[in-house]
């Protein structure tokens, strides 16, 4: 499609993208609509492809510059959407783009933009994650030989690790060729996680009455305990604080290490409550950390 036709289909998919962001539903229905609307049958004959180009369009505004008109998640789902829509013909040419545009990543003058890469590689991790982690991996078995510093391998690197982060390890090494994790591609299985609260951390004080409640809330969670059993627990370190703020150990807390960031990001105006608030997210995160799931699965508790 290389003359004024495809500037029309390009410039209708973006008036629809742009007209219906508060609904991506919508968006999707009337982007599926845009074939029929324009005479598939005939724009065929001619030899153009009208969801090629819609989905062209999409990816063209996702990859924009200096930055998307819309937030780029959006054009993430409206993408997800033509797939539901059209799960024959979508997908086939969302992979013929990637490949196109990965292909592109290193060849230096017209080549894919770093932000671009990015996005790509935000967009592709999301998509693959609503779509059970099924990719063509064994064609990209031949990255694991590129130079690291490569842009092609630090797209590969970068989603992948992403992917693990939105599922879990485990999951991803499953879906992968051997070699992938193999070549150490993937990174370690166990993600070290800087646990403040924690038994190995180096500031932890296992007689300290905080570290102590930052544990029960930690079991009380991962226990499914009710809400009472744990607001009570919150309760009773909101207490502990505020007698050692009170006390002469107002000292230690004010000066700890540990609570720099708690100071910095805090409101600075109740160091009690940025304390607590401290505590709890600290041990949401980490209980969270897994994977995405993980994450939403506590926050919800």
């Amino acid at each position: 499609m290389n003359d004024v036709n495809r500037f029309i289909i390009a410039d209708l998919a973006v008036s629809i993208l742009t007209l219906y962001s508060h609904n991506h539903t919508y968006c999707q229905k009337y982007l599926l609509l845009l074939p029929s609307l324009l005479n598939e049958k005939w724009c065929k004959g001619q030899g153009y492809n009208v969801m090629e180009g819609i989905v062209e369009s999409l990816f063209a505004e996702l990859l924009r510059l200096p930055k998307t008109r819309e937030k780029a998640i959006y054009y993430g789902v409206v993408l997800s959407d033509l797939v539901k829509g059209d799960i024959q013909g979508v997908p086939k040419i969302i992979g013929k783009v990637v490949k196109i545009l990965v292909d592109r990543i290193d060849i230096g003058t017209g080549g894919l933009d770093v932000e671009c890469l990015k996005r790509l590689g935000e967009w592709f991790s999301y998509h693959l994650s609503n779509w059970e982690f099924i990719w063509n991996w064994k064609h990209w078995e031949i990255f694991l030989n590129l130079d690291k510093n490569s842009g092609r391998y630090i797209f590969l690197r970068e989603s992948l690790d992403r992917l693990i982060r939105l599922t879990y390890f485990d999951r991803i090494k499953a879906e992968v060729p051997e070699s992938f994790s193999e070549s150490g591609i993937l990174g370690p299985s166990q993600r070290s996680i800087d646990f403040k609260y924690g038994s190995d951390h180096e500031a932890y004080v296992a007689e300290d009455e905080i570290y102590v409640k930052a544990g029960q809330i930690q079991h009380a969670l991962k226990n499914r305990e009710s809400p009472e059993t744990i607001q009570t627990i919150i309760t009773e370190l909101k207490h502990h604080v505020q007698e050692r703020i009170q006390s002469q150990q107002s000292v230690d807390i004010a000066n700890s290490t540990v609570w720099k960031d708690v100071r910095a990001e805090g409101s600075g105006k109740d160091l009690c409550q940025d304390i607590v608030r401290d505590v709890i997210m600290s041990v949401v995160l980490y209980l969270g950390s897994k994977s995405f799931s993980h994450s939403l699965n506590i926050i919800e508790r």
